[in-house]
């Protein structure tokens, strides 16, 4: 009975903490916080030590204040308050844990004299570090909230409150620099009425923030202003951002025709920054400042200036300096950095007059394409936005075809082409009538229409397989797959095509299983296997791939095992266990295989080994023990079988897993009845 009430009693806590992991108005935190506080309650009858007691009453205290149930949560920390000593530790918590209330509940001039009783009464050098934190930031947060009470109801334009405030928040980030970023957001949120103070009064981070303001309003003279008087602080977190400042000040100079100036911040942006994330920007506008520095004066320096921008606007935006072509560099540059959706307005921008117009549409195209084998692989391909994304592709390809016949003959037009080719079964495929069979037609001799690129070849023959696998081709797919192999020796990329080929015919294996389509889940697996055994066996000859040799092996074991191919799935996890003999996988499907195959002492021995490998109450742990009273109520071992069962219901009495805790509940009971 100790050991369940102790038990209940870290479950109450573990749930405590659990819930703030939920939103607020999530019902499973209600859950998890009044299934603490009934736990803490029940410690005070089942314990007599009060530490325990004290500690079920401060962790229910925790709970109604999650629950915002405040005047219970201030009965239970009196109580604690009452039992403990001022040298606790806890009593600090219980104290702050009261003030924040007092927050909590918009009492803000209570809590400015509680935290001034609360450091005077425990005095500076019994009070912890992370307490005088703790309190300091409350402190910064509840003058804020008084701030902005006051500046609302004050008639007028008084700039007390908010200095009030300023001067917390800056206090606060010389014991906390994480905390900038509520300056910042102050400053921002309340920019028009705090424009006109001074840079001490602001302070650094205040001040960039005004900044970053007047950039955003487009009052660039003003920006100007604010980021030069930047430029010399010293502040560490402004001299974390000033690649940032210095493109901003040069842009700003690039607007008002301040050639030269926009050009000195921006080569100190190149100089300090080199591996900025604004370089690919800040080259288009170095361009632009110095082609009109030198177009101004047209004397020696401005010409070399004007020559060390063409440079680098070739390097890092290519060609002379159409608009048009900023917008495409501007998209790669998004591109390369995963901001797809910038990098894809950017592609929408870039006009015919670009010599990488079509790499840009060619973009666009795959966007919504890929976009369509997503939702394919979903089963939504006749959702209202598959079709709706599907008939967007299917224009812009119509699009892009018509730029064929603008190519001249050559290397270029032909790649164009196959792209073309490529994108036409794509959407045959993916489209919400899954035309495979007019797939097949357009990717028909693909490779001799198209031999110079391997790569789109390699596409082709993928798209060819996943065809014949859906129109259930097989013995075309096993041609395509066997040719392929035969095509060359295997590389990085032919191990991926290989993988992914087998991977896919798997998977289409399980889900036909399940669905009791027995006959093509076997087609499906009987070329998942063939895949898989030829990487295994390329694997073990001497490559870099030999790391992936075990876990192909257990798939293939795994595909055995389904098709009833008990004898050589168990030799492949038996294999498995020579060359690693704590192969947790291995050993949980050789368990299961023994069982399929009713090899209950086998079974036994299995289980038994493999549960010895997890921590005692995780969740395999639990799964081991279940199946291990399971195979010793099949050998007849009732008594056993029952006193496994009820060991674990007595010492682990909440099973993680809903599912397998029905099963193991009506295991317990069926071992356990047949002996009473």
């Amino acid at each position: 009975h100790y050991l369940i009430s102790l038990a209940s009693y870290w479950l109450s806590w573990n749930g405590y903490y659990s819930s703030l992991f939920y939103p607020g108005a999530d019902p499973n935190r209600k859950n998890l916080l009044e299934e603490s506080i009934e736990g803490f309650s029940r410690s005070f009858i089942d314990f007599k030590e009060e530490s325990i007691v004290v500690r079920s009453l401060f962790g229910r205290a925790l709970c109604y204040k999650e629950l915002q149930q405040y005047d219970q949560a201030i009965r239970d920390i009196n109580a604690v308050i009452g039992k403990i000593k001022k040298d606790d530790a806890l009593y600090q918590r219980c104290r702050y844990e009261k003030i924040l209330i007092s927050y909590l509940t918009e009492n803000y001039q209570s809590v400015l004299r509680e935290i001034d009783t609360f450091r005077e009464e425990v005095g500076r050098k019994t009070l912890s570090p992370t307490m005088d934190t703790e309190l300091k930031k409350l402190r910064a947060k509840t003058i804020i909230a008084m701030a902005e009470e006051e500046g609302q109801e004050k008639e007028g334009n008084s700039k007390d409150p908010y200095r009030k405030a300023l001067h917390e928040l800056n206090r606060l980030i010389e014991i906390d620099e994480k905390q900038a970023g509520e300056l910042y957001r102050y400053v921002s949120k309340h920019a028009a009425a705090l424009a006109d103070l001074s840079y001490d009064e602001l302070g650094p981070i205040g001040y960039l923030a005004l900044a970053d303001w007047h950039f955003n309003q487009k009052d660039y003279d003003k920006a100007i202003l604010y980021y030069q008087k930047l430029n010399s602080s010293s502040n560490t977190l402004i001299t974390k951002r000033m690649d940032d400042i210095y493109f901003r000040l040069g842009y700003c100079l690039n607007q008002k025709k301040r050639w030269r100036e926009a050009l000195t911040s921006l080569e100190s942006l190149f100089k300090k920054f080199p591996n900025s994330s604004f370089t690919g920007q800040a080259s288009c506008l170095y361009y632009v400042a110095a082609a009109n520095s030198y177009g101004e004066t047209a004397d020696s320096i401005p010409y070399t200036t004007y020559m060390d921008a063409t440079k680098r606007y070739v390097k890092h935006c290519t060609e002379s300096g159409s608009k048009s072509e900023a917008h495409f560099q501007l998209g790669k540059y998004n591109q390369e950095r995963g901001k797809e959706k910038q990098a894809l307005e950017a592609f929408s921008r870039v006009t015919k007059d670009s010599p990488h117009y079509a790499e840009a549409r060619y973009y666009l195209v795959q966007s919504n394409i890929d976009k369509l084998e997503s939702l394919n692989q979903r089963g939504s391909s006749r959702s209202k936005d598959a079709k709706k994304i599907y008939l967007k592709a299917r224009n812009q390809l119509e699009e892009y075809q018509n730029l064929l016949p603008k190519q001249p003959e050559g290397p270029s037009r032909k790649e164009l082409e196959a792209h073309i080719t490529l994108f036409q079964a794509k959407l045959y495929i993916y489209g919400p009538d899954g035309n495979y069979s007019g797939a097949l037609s357009k990717l028909k001799k693909f490779e001799s229409r198209f031999p110079v690129n391997k790569q789109l070849v390699m596409i082709a023959q993928r798209l060819r397989i996943e065809c014949y696998q859906r129109l259930q081709m097989f013995k075309e797919a096993q041609g395509e797959i066997n040719a392929f192999i035969k095509g060359g020796p295997i590389n990085s990329d032919r191990w991926a095509f290989l993988n992914e080929c087998a991977n896919r015919f798997y998977e289409e294996s399980k889900k036909l299983r399940n669905s009791g389509n027995k006959t093509q889940a076997s087609q499906n697996a009987e070329i998942a296997l063939m895949i898989y055994n030829h990487l295994s066996s390329f694997a073990l000859q001497g490559t870099s791939y030999e790391r992936f040799y075990d876990s192909i092996q257990l798939r293939m074991a795994e595909i055995l095992r389904d098709e009833n191919q008990t004898a050589q799935a168990k030799a492949l996890y038996q294999d498995q266990l020579k060359r690693n003999p704590d192969s947790a996988d291995a050993m949980y499907n050789l368990g299961l295989l023994y069982e399929q195959t009713e090899q209950w002492e086998e079974a036994l021995a299995t289980w038994k080994k493999f549960s010895g490998g997890f921590k005692t109450g995780s969740h395999y742990w639990f799964e081991s023990r279940y199946h291990t009273a399971k195979v010793l109520n099949k050998l007849g071992k009732r008594d056993k079988a029952c006193e496994t069962t009820t060991m674990i219901e007595v010492l682990h009495p909440n099973l993680r897993d809903e599912q397998f805790r029905k099963k193991f509940i009506v295991l317990h009971r069926a071992v356990c009845e047949k002996i009473n």
